[in-house]
């Protein structure tokens, strides 16, 4: 039915393609008659009453949100004031022997010792753990959390792409529900002190997550927070994740002059794992920067160990041993996990001394190559940098058919050619996809114009010399259908445009076409 009321709308319906699709089209218009009859609030819809009713429904989810975070305060004070036991003289007596242990200025129990003595009223008190896995088997396992077998009740397993199942799988035990959280198309598990020759084995390990994806539901989250210009994210989701990330970029850094990229080739020369123009070259384009970059969160990232040290050290004789707080020098295996406003990446590798390019580029050329590039491109919030002596000409036809060389080429012509699309025309090369209603939306609400800010708005609102007014054109689409509630349409998504700095304005399909057909 939505189907033949889509070709409808679209204007195609009007010269059915055949008898049975007009009697389907006038069968459907007779169903929807139907029920705006049994329920007249349906084709109300276009009076436009119902915005003051989404404004409610904003209001009252934004109310059990704020309900729901005191509940769990008042629960978690509950949970720590049950039971409590006084002596005769009405003194508690109940975590005396846990406050003379944490009192204590030296010869202070182990934790796994106090968990085995104190451990019901440690969970009474801290119901909630952080820690690794391996700490986790140490410490709650046995005679720790005061002899309880099953001492927690969920147990949520992050970045479990990196934890290796040998770790994992006796965690199970220790909960009585399990969450497996992680992401496939990053590292997998990594043991830092293992010998080169091994790399290559342990790199192919599968995962925790692999293993519980087998017999787990699996569901995607489709929403991207971390990156404030959609091209910052635009590698990954067209490489990695089939284009399904719904991204919208911050309009302030969307509509700033400046670009999300900056691309430096540099000529260095690469020798014992360390590229040193190309290091000056990041350190000194660092010391250009404004002020603000030093109060901000700063990723140096370089794809292996020798040149992220002496990145640092670089750093650290520009600054005096003063480096910026915010600042990290990081190698390709330390930044899963990070997320950066502004990051500068190191690619290292160039021709040698002798003008011969290197065989292999470390870990990009290893099982899992790919996997890093996808970590690499994918830390920032606001701006990248990179540095790089990498030619395509350079690499042989053999390095090329490597997934992580070819990725790696891929992220670094993207990165050298990026052209800003600030007006609706400049849009080449850009697929929306087919949407019947399109069309007809642009041409109902006036200045709206097709712009592809990813798959969670397509529509904005230009001004007569083409630039953005900072309002976007909200409307109802095929997903909602699929999706199990309305309240992300019409409360998280506004809420996600309002936070990334954007106004909304809303044209629901009814009122596009208030005619009905004949039947």
């Amino acid at each position: 039915m939505r189907y033949f009321l889509r070709r409808y709308q679209s204007g195609e319906g009007s010269q059915a393609a055949s008898p049975e699709e007009a009697f389907a089209l006038a069968i459907a218009w007779a169903w929807l008659r139907v029920l705006e009859q049994k329920y007249p609030e349906l084709p109300q819809v276009r009076a436009g009453y119902w915005e003051e009713e989404l404004a409610a429904l904003q209001g009252v989810e934004e109310e059990r949100r704020a309900l729901a975070r005191t509940i769990i305060g008042l629960k978690v004070r509950e949970l720590g004031r049950e039971g409590l036991q006084y002596n005769r003289l009405g003194n508690l007596v109940s975590y005396r022997e846990l406050g003379k242990e944490l009192r204590k200025k030296r010869r202070r129990l182990p934790l796994k010792q106090l968990l085995a003595q104190q451990g019901e009223a440690l969970f009474r008190l801290l119901p909630a753990w952080l820690c690794s896995p391996h700490a986790a088997l140490t410490l709650f396992q046995g005679e720790g959390a005061g002899g309880n077998a099953s001492p927690f009740d969920l147990i949520i397993f992050d970045e479990s792409s990196q934890i290796p199942t040998a770790e994992a799988f006796p965690l199970l035990e220790l909960g009585r529900q399990f969450v497996v959280v992680g992401d496939r198309q990053q590292l997998k598990p990594y043991t830092l002190f293992r010998k080169h020759y091994a790399e290559a084995a342990i790199h192919t390990e599968e995962s925790w997550l692999f293993w519980a994806g087998l017999y787990l539901p699996d569901h995607m989250l489709l929403g991207h927070y971390r990156a404030r210009h959609e091209a910052l994210i635009a590698f990954s989701n067209a490489h990695f994740y089939g284009g399904r990330l719904r991204i919208l970029p911050d309009r302030a850094t969307f509509t700033a002059e400046a670009s999300p990229f900056h691309y430096q080739l540099v000529e260095g020369t690469y020798a014992a794992g360390e590229n040193v123009r190309e290091a000056e070259a990041l350190v000194a384009y660092l010391l250009q920067q404004p002020a603000i970059w030093r109060e901000k969160q700063v990723g140096i990232l370089a794809l292996n160990q020798a040149q992220s040290q002496l990145l640092f050290r670089l750093l650290w004789e520009a600054f005096s041993g003063q480096i910026p707080a915010g600042w990290q020098v990081r190698h390709l295996q330390e930044v899963q996990g990070e997320e950066y406003d502004f990051v500068c990446i190191s690619t290292v590798y160039a021709r040698s001394a002798k003008g011969y390019f290197p065989s292999s580029m470390g870990w990009i050329s290893l099982p899992g190559g790919a996997q890093r590039v996808n970590v690499l491109a994918s830390r920032a919030r606001e701006h990248v940098a990179v540095f790089t002596g990498i030619e395509a000409h350079l690499i042989g036809p053999g390095m090329r058919e490597n997934d992580g060389v070819r990725l790696l080429l891929a992220f670094l012509e993207q990165a050298k050619s990026f052209r800003r699309r600030l007006r609706p025309e400049e849009k080449e090369g850009v697929a929306l996809g087919y949407d019947p209603l399109r069309a007809q939306t642009c041409a109902h609400v006036a200045g709206a114009q097709v712009f592809p800010f990813g798959s969670l708005v397509d529509i904005a609102l230009t001004r007569a010399d083409g630039t953005f007014t900072g309002e976007l054109v909200l409307r109802d689409r095929q997903d909602w259908l699929l999706g199990p509630r309305l309240l992300g349409p019409f409360v998280y998504d506004v809420a996600y445009v309002r936070a990334r700095g954007w106004k909304e304005r809303w044209c629901l399909s009814p009122s596009l076409f208030p005619g009905r057909p004949k039947v």
